[in-house]
């Protein structure tokens, strides 16, 4: 049985003022007394499967590194040698229901802005090299121990030398290490280079954030505005006049093309909206199954009749905006937007939280029509399922 409880001396408020993106830190006893949701054999085998994102990572003294992809066959495992390999694997936590427990460990930091939690089971001197990240990362030891080497602050000026398809620092400075075992955590802001290597065999869960680029907005927002825009809205001229060259670009026509553009960027409200569609778009979008037969509102008291209960379809992204001010909240879900009035937002909170869903917000009669009609919409997508109880 698996169960997780953060140290109580554990102060987020300290961390988020002192340490998130600013700089690295261990957190040691982080979950005491921890035990692995899951064992290394059942890592291995969910390498194995077609569906799965996993890749292996061997070296020869640190020096020579080889990276290969799943899936893997099973004698793959068979053949590797007593250390010096790494088997890393992406998003766990939505194929094993105990690795998500974990990320509500960290409800301190916005539910959304979580990617996946990555596993990785090293043997005795295993790792993947010294790299860096763009993003915001809790390492958590699980088994055995494994020593973390922290270094310098690089950027995309860095030197980078691609081993085998691994993008490995040219060179590492080490500033601090540390040592961790299972139920301590290290973590790292973006950009710090680290090298993880183990010195017993073990599992490591890595909690990633999301981090999007300005060049990932500026891309998903302009094609969004543009998508939006009336071919009709072009350039004019501000001022016509004989020109002094023929050739010459006028300050007052330059001026005039760049206010046009930026001007169009300056809709809060619908960067509101392509922002919360955007970072709750899923990572995995097949594992968001709309219902081939939509449900009707009659079917939905049926559920509760039934003793179904509604949940969280595994790989599902929430979010929300509180619009009190408009008298309105705006729901995300899985890239889609929900215009609700601010009388849901009780609803919407619930649909949103970290924790476990409380099906006991799901009332027909306080949901109201709106509230009712959500509700279908987010099973009739896939957004939410209904299960028998368990």
């Amino acid at each position: 049985m698996t169960g997780f409880k953060r140290n109580s001396a554990f102060d987020p408020q300290q961390f988020l003022q002192q340490n998130w993106q600013q700089t690295p830190v261990l957190l040691p006893g982080f979950l005491p007394d921890f035990v692995n949701p899951l064992s290394a054999e059942e890592l291995a085998g969910l390498a194995c499967e077609e569906a799965v994102e996993s890749r292996l990572v061997t070296s020869k003294a640190n020096s020579q590194w080889q990276l290969e992809h799943g899936p893997f066959p099973e004698q793959r495992f068979h053949k590797l040698p007593e250390s010096d390999w790494t088997l890393l694997v992406q998003a766990v936590d939505l194929w094993d229901s105990g690795v998500a427990g974990l990320k509500n460990q960290f409800d301190f930091i916005p539910n959304w802005r979580i990617d996946d939690v990555m596993v990785s089971y090293a043997t005795p001197v295993g790792g993947v090299g010294p790299h860096f990240d763009y993003y915001d990362v809790f390492l958590l030891q699980g088994s055995g121990q494994r020593t973390w080497r922290v270094g310098q602050l690089c950027d995309a000026e860095t030197p980078i030398r691609d081993q085998s398809g691994l993008a490995l620092l040219d060179s590492f400075a080490a500033t601090a290490e540390y040592v961790l075992n299972p139920g301590d955590v290290l973590y790292l802001p973006p950009r710090y280079a680290h090298w993880g290597s183990a010195s017993a065999a073990g599992l490591s869960y890595s909690i990633g954030f999301r981090a999007p680029s300005l060049a990932e907005m500026l891309a998903g927002f302009g094609g969004h505005l543009i998508a939006a825009t009336n071919s009709d809205c072009r350039f004019r001229d501000p001022a016509p006049a004989l020109p002094a060259y023929a050739g010459e670009i006028d300050p007052l026509s330059l001026q005039s093309a760049f206010e046009l553009v930026s001007n169009t960027f300056k809709q809060p409200t619908s960067f509101a909206i392509w922002f919360g569609c955007h970072v709750t778009h899923p990572k995995y979008p097949e594992f968001i199954l709309p219902l081939a037969s939509p449900l009707q509102r009659t079917d939905l008291a049926v559920l509760f009749e039934n003793g179904k209960s509604i949940q969280r379809s595994t790989g599902s992204r929430f979010a929300f905006l509180d619009r009190a001010d408009a008298g309105e909240v705006l729901l995300f879900a899985d890239g889609e937007v929900f215009n609700l009035s601010h009388q849901l937002i009780d609803l919407v909170v619930e649909i949103c939280a970290a924790t476990p869903l409380n099906n006991g917000i799901f009332c027909i009669e306080k949901m109201g029509t709106e509230g009712q009609r959500l509700v279908l919409e987010l099973l009739n997508q896939g957004s939410l399922v209904s299960e028998d109880p368990t």
